[in-house]
C-alpha cells in the first residue's frame, strides 16, 4: 500500500488512482521477490496482464515470428551514422532539481522537470571517463528545439533526429549480434541517468509519471543489452571444442540478482513497444518491403502481416493494449507546464541520443542506437495523434529499428528464462560436487579421471581410426590409458597413447605435422586452421616480420555471402564468376575457379567469425559489377587481418604447437618415394632439415626484376617498370617446386597496376607505394597532364593501365584527384597517403589548377562534364558507376601523381581444387600444397582487385582442411588457457614524456600508443612497411599517426612497458 501511494502521488482522486493502476506494467517499484524469477501471477496491468501472460505470449507466438522477421534482408540491414564525434565543452554544467524553470516559460516553474537527478544508476557504477559537458553546437540545437510548438500535432515527429541515418554504409545486423566486446559502457549509462536526472535519491519514487515512463524504457533497454551480453560472453573456441558463443552465468547473477526491478522494466518496455506496434499497424502495412528477390519479399510481407494481423493482436490483446499513452502529459497543471514538460521530455530523449556518440565501441554504439531509435519510433507512434499518424511516413531505418528492438526485448525474455534454468542447474551441480569422489582402485573407476582422459584425447589426437581405438579402450576402462591420462599432459599423452594402441613409432620420426613456408596471409590462414584442428605447425619466414605483401594490401577481401543470404545489390556467385572470367579472358569455368568462388564467401565469414574481423564496410571495386569487397571499419584490410591472425596463432606457441622461424630461408624440398618428407632451411645457425610429411607453400610471387629472375625470363619487356612488391618477391617457392617437376602455368602474365604513387621526394624510386583501388572506387578521377579525363577509372586494372600507356607513352605520370565527397569514404587511406607526402590537399579548385599547371577553366569543364555524365549514367569512356557524386566544385580536393607499376604475378604453380600442387604429368605431388600468389591459373590475364587476399584465405583453408583430413604424423596440442602467461601489469610503471623522449634512437626506441608505452626496438626492422614508419615516431606519442593506419586491437601482440603519465 505504501508503494502504490508513493508511486501514484499525482492522482487527485480515487477514480484517477484506479485509472492509473490499470495502465501497465512496472509502476510497481518496490518488491522483495528473489533474484529475477517473478511470480507468474504478479499483476502488471490490473486484471488483464501479468508476468505469466507475457511469458506465454512471447514463448508461444511473438518470439518465433519476430525471430524469423529480423532474419529477413529488409529487417537485418540497418543504416546509421556511427562515426559522429562526441562533442563536449566547458560552457554548461549539468543541473538537477525539480524547480528548474523552463527557459521559454520562466514565469511558471515546471512541476516535473526532466533535468533533475542524482548519482545513482540502475547498474553498478564506475568512475566516469568522459568529460560531462555540452558543446556550443549542441546548446544551439537545444535552443532551436525549444522554439518548436508542443501544441502542434507534428511535435513528436522528429524524436529520432539525433540518431542520424545518412551513412552510406549499411550494417548487417546478423553479422554483428550483441555480444561481449570488452567495452565498459558504464560511464555512458551513468551520464544517461545522472545528467538527465532520471533518478532522484535512492529510488525513482519521487519522479513524476512521465519521468518514470522514460526512465523505465531506458532501463528496460539497458537490461536487454546486459542480458544479451551475458548470454554471448565467451566466444567460440577451438581449443575448448565450442562452436558458438557461451553465456556467463556469474555476470548475469551479479547484474540481476536481487534486482527484480530491472526485469520489470524490461517487461514494461516490451509492453510499450507492443502497444506501439498495434497502433502503427496501418502505417507498417503500407511500408515498402523488399527482399533479395520476389520470394523473399513475399515471405517478409507475410511474416509482418502475421505479426500485425488481428488474430495475433486479439490473442495477445492484454499485451498490445496494456499501455495507455494518453495518460502522458495529462495531469500537468496548466497549459504552459504541459508544454514545458513535453519539450523537456523530448529534449531528454535527444540528449540521450547524442550521448550514444560518446560510445567508443562501434558494435556497442550500433546496438545502442538501434535500440534507442526503436524506442524513439515507438514513442513517436504513440504520441502523434491518430489523424496525423495515418499520414506519417516511417523511414526504413525507423521500421527496422522498431521491429528489431521489439525482437531484442522478446529475445531478452527468452535469455532470462535460460539463465534461470542455468542457475538452477548450477545449484544442482554444486550439490552433486559436494559428494565424495569415487577413488580409482581395482574394480572401480574414477569418473573425473575418465572425463579428463577423454578430454585430452579429444584435444590432442586427430579424428580417425587411431582416435576411435583409443576412445574405445578408455571407455572400456583400460587402466593403462587412464594411467597415461593421469601422469602425462598434452602431446606426450597423445604420443604414448598412439604408441600403446597402434604400435606406430613414426610419430617420433617427424619434427612437425606441417611446414608452412611464408608468413603472408596464405601461410597464416593455413597455420591457424591446422592448429585449430590439432596439428603441429612450423612456419618458415625469410624476413624478420610476418605479413609479406598481404600486410600492404588495403582495399579489402571479396566474397558473395550466399550461404548466409547476405549479398548486396542482387549479387550472386555466378555474377562474381562472370566478372573473374571476363577479367581473366576465360570462356568457361574450371574446378579451381569454382572452388575459389564458393570459398570466397566462406573466407569472409571465417575472418569474421573465427578471427573476429568486423569487415562491415562493403565497396565496389574496378572490374566488379557489384559491391562485394569487404574491409574493416578501422585500419587497412591486409594489415588488420594478418596482425589479427598472427596474434591468434601466437597463442599456440605457448604450448609449442606452433613454432616460427624468422630470418630463415627455405632452400629445398625433400622428397622420398613420391612423398614430401621435409624442407631444408638456412638461417643464422646454418642449414637444417625439418622433417614433415606436408608442406604448404605460401611464398608469394615474382614481380620483382633483376638478373636471373623469373621476371627477366618470362617478361623482360617489363623490366624497366617500377614495382609495389617487397624485396622478398623472388619466386622461391616456384624454384623449389620446379625442381620436383611441378607444373608452372601462365608465368608470362604479370599484372601492371595503374596507380602506384610517385613520391615527389623520391620520384625515381624503384619501389612505389600502391594507391589503393579504393580511391578510384570511391570516386577518384584520373587526369592527363592537360587536366582532362581519358579513361573509365573503374575499368579493370589491365584496361586502365593499357589506356594510360596509349594516352601518354612518353610521360607515364598522371594525376589522381579525390574530391571532398569521395575523400570522406577513404578516411583511413587519405591521412596515411597525406602523411607520406603522396597526396596533397587543396582548399579550392583554383589552388588545384595552379598546382597542376593547367587553366582553372579547363579543370572546371572537366569536373562539370563528369557531373553531367554521372546524371546520365554513362560517359564517353563507358563508365557506368559514379560513386559519391556530384563533385563539389566549391569543396576541397586531394591530388597525387601516379604511374603504372608492376604489382602482381598471375602465373605460378598449378594446383587442384584442394590446393595440392600438380606435377608436369598432371598428377598430385603428395604432401605438397600451395596457396596465394605462388599459384597460377586462377586469374588468367588480369586479376580483379580484392581477389589477392581472397585467394590466400580460400586456398590456405583448403590446403589445411585437406591435410587435416589425412590425420597427423605427430601428436599435437591445442592452446590451453591455463598455460597462457599473464601479461605484465603496465600500470605499475608510469613513464613521463621526458623519459619517453630519451628513447628515440633505432637501438633504443619507445613509442606511446593509446596511453601505453611500448619498447619497439626489436620490431623496427620487422615492421612490414619498413623502419621509417616507426623511427619517425621514436620517443613520442604516436597515437594519431598509428590510428590512421591501424586499430588498437593490432597492439595485442605487444606487451606495454608502462603507462604514459600526462
Amino acid at each position: 500500500k505504501a508503494t502504490v501511494s508513493v508511486l501514484y502521488w499525482r492522482a487527485s482522486s480515487k477514480d484517477m488512482l484506479i485509472k492509473l493502476s490499470q495502465c501497465v506494467v512496472v509502476l510497481c517499484v518496490v518488491c522483495h521477490c528473489s533474484a529475477t524469477e517473478l511470480p507468474p501471477d504478479e499483476v502488471l496491468d490490473g486484471a488483464t496482464c501479468n508476468v505469466g501472460m507475457i511469458e506465454e505470449a512471447n514463448t508461444l507466438q511473438l518470439f518465433s515470428i519476430l525471430n524469423e522477421l529480423v532474419n529477413t534482408t529488409y529487417f537485418r540491414l540497418f543504416r546509421v551514422e556511427l562515426d559522429r564525434q562526441c562533442f563536449r565543452d566547458a560552457t554548461v554544467e549539468p543541473s538537477c532539481g525539480n524547480d528548474f524553470p523552463d527557459p521559454l516559460e520562466a514565469q511558471e516553474p515546471a512541476k516535473c522537470d526532466l533535468k533533475g537527478g542524482s548519482t545513482e544508476t540502475p547498474f553498478s557504477t564506475f568512475e566516469s571517463l568522459v568529460d560531462k559537458r555540452l558543446s556550443s553546437k549542441e546548446e544551439e540545437s537545444v535552443k532551436e528545439e525549444e522554439s518548436c510548438d508542443p501544441n502542434l500535432p507534428e511535435f513528436w515527429q522528429d524524436m529520432c533526429s539525433n540518431i542520424p541515418t545518412d551513412s552510406h554504409d549499411y550494417v548487417n545486423l546478423l553479422l554483428n549480434p550483441e555480444s561481449f566486446t570488452g567495452y565498459n559502457g558504464n560511464q555512458v549509462w551513468e551520464r544517461v541517468y545522472n545528467e538527465n536526472c532520471l533518478r532522484d535519491g535512492s529510488t525513482v519514487d519521487t519522479l513524476c509519471y512521465e519521468q518514470r515512463v522514460l526512465y523505465r524504457l531506458l532501463s528496460g533497454m539497458h537490461a536487454s543489452i546486459n542480458l544479451h551480453i551475458s548470454d554471448a560472453f565467451y566466444p567460440p573456441s577451438k581449443s575448448k571444442g565450442t562452436t558458438a558463443w557461451a553465456p556467463n552465468l556469474d555476470r548475469y547473477v551479479k547484474q540481476f540478482k536481487g534486482n527484480p526491478d530491472y526485469i520489470r522494466n524490461l517487461r514494461f518496455s516490451f509492453v510499450v513497444l507492443l502497444r506501439s506496434l498495434m497502433k502503427a499497424a496501418p502505417v507498417l502495412e503500407k511500408a515498402t518491403i523488399t527482399g533479395t528477390d520476389a520470394d523473399e519479399t513475399a515471405r517478409t510481407k507475410v511474416l509482418l502481416r502475421r505479426l500485425l494481423d488481428s488474430k495475433v493482436m486479439s490473442t495477445c490483446s492484454s499485451l498490445f493494449e496494456a499501455f495507455d499513452e494518453s495518460l502522458l502529459f495529462k495531469e500537468a497543471d496548466g497549459t504552459s507546464t504541459r508544454q514545458s514538460l513535453k519539450r523537456q521530455f523530448k529534449e531528454v530523449f535527444k540528449n540521450v541520443s547524442a550521448e550514444l556518440d560518446c560510445i567508443s565501441c562501434q558494435k556497442c554504439k550500433l546496438h545502442g542506437k538501434l535500440a534507442l531509435m526503436g524506442i524513439g519510433t515507438a514513442l513517436k507512434v504513440l504520441l502523434v495523434p491518430e489523424s496525423v499518424l495515418q499520414k506519417t511516413f516511417l523511414s526504413h531505418e525507423e521500421v527496422v529499428a522498431l521491429i528489431n528492438t521489439v525482437a531484442k526485448m522478446s529475445s531478452a525474455l527468452k535469455v532470462l528464462k535460460n539463465f534461470d534454468d542455468l542457475e538452477k542447474q548450477a545449484e544442482r551441480n554444486a550439490r552433486q560436487e559436494r559428494a565424495a569422489p569415487v577413488p580409482l582402485a581395482s574394480g572401480t573407476i574414477d569418473f573425473e579421471l575418465l572425463d579428463t582422459t577423454v578430454g585430452k584425447l579429444a584435444a590432442h589426437v586427430a579424428p580417425g581410426s587411431s582416435h576411435d581405438k583409443i576412445l574405445d579402450k578408455v571407455l572400456a576402462k583400460d587402466h593403462s590409458l587412464l594411467a597415461l591420462g593421469r601422469h602425462y599432459n598434452g602431446p606426450d599423452f597423445a604420443r604414448h597413447a598412439l604408441r600403446h594402441i597402434t604400435g606406430d613409432g613414426d610419430a617420433s620420426l617427424f619434427d612437425t605435422d606441417v611446414v608452412v613456408i611464408g608468413g603472408g596471409l596464405a601461410g597464416l590462414t593455413a597455420s591457424l586452421v591446422l592448429l585449430d584442428k590439432g596439428h603441429r605447425v612450423t612456419m618458415v619466414e625469410k624476413e624478420a616480420f610476418i605479413g609479406g605483401n598481404s600486410a600492404k594490401a588495403s582495399s579489402g577481401i571479396n566474397g558473395v555471402l550466399v550461404a548466409r543470404d547476405l549479398t548486396h545489390d542482387g549479387d550472386t556467385e555466378d555474377k562474381y564468376r562472370e566478372d573473374v572470367m571476363r577479367s581473366g579472358g576465360f570462356e568457361t569455368s574450371f574446378p579451381m575457379l569454382d572452388a575459389f568462388i564458393k570459398g570466397a564467401g566462406e573466407a569472409v565469414m571465417f575472418l569474421r567469425e573465427r578471427v573476429g574481423m568486423d569487415l562491415d564496410k562493403v565497396v565496389q571495386m574496378g572490374g566488379h559489377e557489384k559491391p562485394r569487397t569487404y574491409r574493416p571499419t578501422h585500419g587497412m584490410a591486409g594489415a588488420e587481418i594478418t596482425m589479427s591472425i598472427n596474434a591468434m596463432i601466437d597463442k599456440y606457441a605457448k604450448d609449442k604447437s606452433f613454432v616460427i622461424m624468422k630470418k630463415t630461408r627455405a632452400t629445398e624440398l625433400v622428397m622420398k618415394d613420391g612423398q614430401i618428407e621435409g624442407v631444408v632451411v638456412e638461417g643464422k645457425d646454418g642449414k637444417k632439415t625439418i622433417r614433415a610429411r606436408n608442406v604448404v607453400l605460401g611464398t608469394g610471387g615474382y614481380a620483382l626484376g633483376g638478373e636471373g629472375t623469373f621476371l627477366a625470363k618470362y617478361r623482360p619487356d617489363l623490366a624497366a617498370f617500377a614495382t609495389t612488391n617487397g624485396k622478398w618477391c623472388t619466386g622461391d617457392g616456384h624454384r623449389m617446386a620446379e625442381k620436383l617437376d611441378a607444373q608452372l602455368i601462365d608465368m608470362q602474365n604479370i599484372q601492371v597496376h595503374p596507380t602506384g604513387f610517385i613520391d615527389p621526394s623520391h620520384p625515381d624510386a624503384v619501389t612505389k607505394t600502391l594507391s589503393a583501388e579504393l580511391l578510384r572506387g570511391m570516386g577518384g578521377i584520373m587526369l592527363l597532364q592537360n587536366g582532362t579525363r581519358f579513361v573509365d577509372e573503374l575499368g579493370t586494372r589491365a584496361h586502365v593501365s593499357s589506356t594510360m600507356l596509349q594516352a601518354s607513352p612518353m610521360n607515364l605520370s598522371f594525376t589522381l584527384v579525390v574530391h571532398e565527397g569521395a575523400a570522406v569514404h577513404a578516411d583511413k587511406h587519405i591521412p596515411i597517403y597525406s602523411q607520406k607526402g603522396l597526396l596533397k590537399k587543396f582548399d579550392t579548385l583554383t589552388d588545384l589548377s595552379k598546382h597542376l599547371g593547367v587553366e582553372e577553366s579547363v579543370l572546371r569543364v572537366t569536373m562539370e562534364e563528369y557531373n553531367r555524365d554521372a546524371v546520365n549514367g554513362v560517359d564517353r569512356f563507358g563508365k557506368t558507376h559514379f560513386n559519391n557524386v556530384p563533385v563539389d566544385l566549391g569543396g576541397h580536393f586531394y591530388a597525387g601523381l601516379v604511374t603504372p607499376v608492376l604489382h602482381y604475378s598471375m602465373g605460378g604453380l598449378k594446383i587442384d581444387d584442394h590446393a595440392r600442387v600438380l606435377g608436369k604429368d598432371g598428377n598430385v605431388i603428395e604432401g605438397l600444397y600451395a596457396a596465394g600468389e605462388v599459384t597460377g591459373g586462377l586469374h588468367g590475364r588480369n586479376r580483379l582487385g580484392g581477389n589477392a587476399l581472397t585467394e590466400c584465405v580460400v586456398f590456405g583453408k583448403l590446403a589445411a582442411e585437406h591435410i587435416a583430413s589425412k590425420g597427423k604424423a605427430t601428436a599435437s596440442q591445442a592452446p590451453s588457457q591455463a598455460a597462457e602467461e599473464k601479461p605484465l601489469d603496465p600500470t605499475k610503471r608510469l613513464i613521463t614524456k621526458e623519459e619517453l623522449a630519451q628513447h628515440s634512437s633505432e637501438t633504443d626506441l619507445w613509442i606511446a600508443l593509446h596511453g601505453k608505452v611500448y619498447d619497439l626496438t626489436d620490431f623496427v626492422e620487422e615492421h612490414p612497411a619498413g623502419p621509417d614508419a616507426i623511427t619517425k615516431l621514436a620517443g613520442t606519442d604516436g597515437t594519431k599517426v598509428f590510428s590512421d593506419a591501424h586499430s588498437e586491437a593490432t597492439l595485442a601482440v605487444f606487451t606495454p612497458i608502462g603507462i604514459l603519465k600526462e
